[in-house]
């Protein structure tokens, strides 16, 4: 479960921001809150980002995703690349982009820190408190020097140092992917493995074969069903290349602009694809398949974020960021999806759904404590900064936290003006030849 994640000079990010998921003092919505007993501590189940576009939310959730790469797919060479800290300021743009993770796994609590930059790993911290409160530091790193508990050194040896040295030095590895077997770092990495979900709008990989059980019928999108037929095409390289990951027997789902949605498995060492389709019936009950491409971005959508909300309903322990929530959703299913979720959580359930939105009508303290509505401000040097809704102390339990944020009064909106009208003599934004729409005050 996610107590806190800390992110510092990382795109937008200039400063150290945090999404903190420790419950306040406010009252409201207790029920659903995680109790974690021998911490005395209280933990959310849900957190909305909201901001204007450009902001910063995504940038979250791509951090989030970024971590998790790092950690469990390092061949990617993700740190190979230009470098990834705030751009805009001198100093920054040379300095190293830092995160902080602090999870609590089966009681246990564990904090993980990290600084890169895009030459390689500079840092890396693994720290663990158990219920009594003690604090022990399974490894840190510092470069290419090794220090760690005693489970960590009986690895470090003269002999196998060499070894980790090279994959460190050379292919970015992190030591909680190295020593990812051992029984004090296994928990961690495994959480990022199986317990963390990232969805991004634009993501490829949509989930695994948990497709087949998806029915839109009670989001009235006239999709009752899908179905699997043999796709007897070469798969494209691109497609390849992204399960050259699966295991024996793991399968797959993606979805591509040109050959449509695919179910991929390996199956002893081979790609084997079959062709998702959606299942309508005609005016007389009959089946009929759709590809797709065909159905509505809605429908699609909805598709993409079945696999992650059957996991977070059926399961106790998830964690699931999604970037845009509201993406081609009605508000009233977005609202659906989001009670659906809150419904199951108690204070014994471990799942968290935190996800960016521009959905105002979520904006409802029916529905959200105020410790659970964050705000992505966008800073006059175009640097983001994250803060809870209950930082403003004049917004109480009765007040329309709605109303008060389209009026600007929390920040995270668009500051608009007649400038935004850019224009020359030959192009505007409202189309060649036209002038800004005038208001009617």
């Amino acid at each position: 479960m996610l107590l806190y994640f800390t992110v510092k000079n990382w795109k937008s990010f200039k400063g150290e921001a945090t999404l903190n998921m420790l419950a306040g003092r406010e009252r409201s919505h207790f029920e659903t809150l995680a109790k974690l007993p021998n911490y005395q501590l209280k933990v959310l189940p849900i957190s909305a980002i909201y901001g204007a576009n450009a902001a910063g939310k995504s940038n979250l959730i791509k951090a989030v995703e970024f971590l998790q790469n790092l950690i469990l797919d390092p061949k990617k060479g993700l740190l190979n690349s230009e470098g990834l800290s705030f751009k805009l300021n001198s100093e920054t743009r040379e300095e190293p982009s830092e995160f902080e993770i602090q999870l609590c796994i089966k009681d246990v609590v564990y904090t993980y820190s990290i600084s890169f930059s895009h030459e390689g790993i500079k840092s890396e911290c693994l720290k663990k408190y158990d219920s009594k409160q003690r604090n022990q530091t399974v490894f840190i790193r510092n470069n290419l020097e090794i220090d760690g508990d005693d489970k960590v050194k009986k690895l470090v040896t003269k002999d196998s140092i060499n070894v980790f040295l090279k994959l460190l030095r050379d292919d970015n590895y992190t030591l909680l992917s190295l020593f990812s077997t051992l029984p004090d770092i296994k928990p961690v990495y495994d959480w990022f493995q199986s317990n963390l979900k990232v969805i991004t709008p634009t993501a490829l990989a949509i989930g695994n074969n948990d497709f087949i059980d998806f029915d839109g019928t009670g989001f009235d999108t006239g999709v009752v069903g899908v179905k699997t037929v043999q796709f007897k095409e070469e798969l494209p390289p691109h497609l390849k290349s992204l399960c050259r990951n699966l295991q024996e027997g793991q399968s797959m789902v993606f979805r591509d602009s040109n050959v449509g949605s695919l179910n991929i498995t390996n199956n002893d060492g081979n790609l084997v694809a079959t062709k998702i389709l959606a299942v309508h019936k005609d005016e007389n009950g009959e089946e009929v398949l759709f590809p797709f491409s065909e159905e509505s971005d809605g429908s699609i959508r909805l598709f993409d974020l079945s696999p992650a909300f059957r996991s977070l309903n059926q399961s106790t322990d998830h964690t699931v960021f999604i970037d845009e929530l509201d993406r081609s959703l009605h508000t009233t299913l977005s609202r659906y999806l989001v009670e659906m979720f809150l419904d199951s959580c108690d204070e014994n359930t471990r799942k968290q759904l935190i996800f960016t939105t521009h959905d105002v009508q979520l904006i409802d303290q029916s529905l959200f404590r105020r410790d659970e509505l964050w705000i992505c401000q966008r800073n006059r040097d175009n640097s983001t900064t994250l803060y809870p809704i209950n930082d403003f102390k004049e917004l109480r339990a009765d007040k329309d936290i709605r109303k008060s944020y389209l009026q600007g009064r929390v920040g995270g909106i668009p500051r608009l003006s007649a400038s935004c009208a850019i224009q020359s003599n030959s192009f505007s934004i409202f189309g060649k030849g036209n002038e800004m729409p005038q208001s009617g005050n």
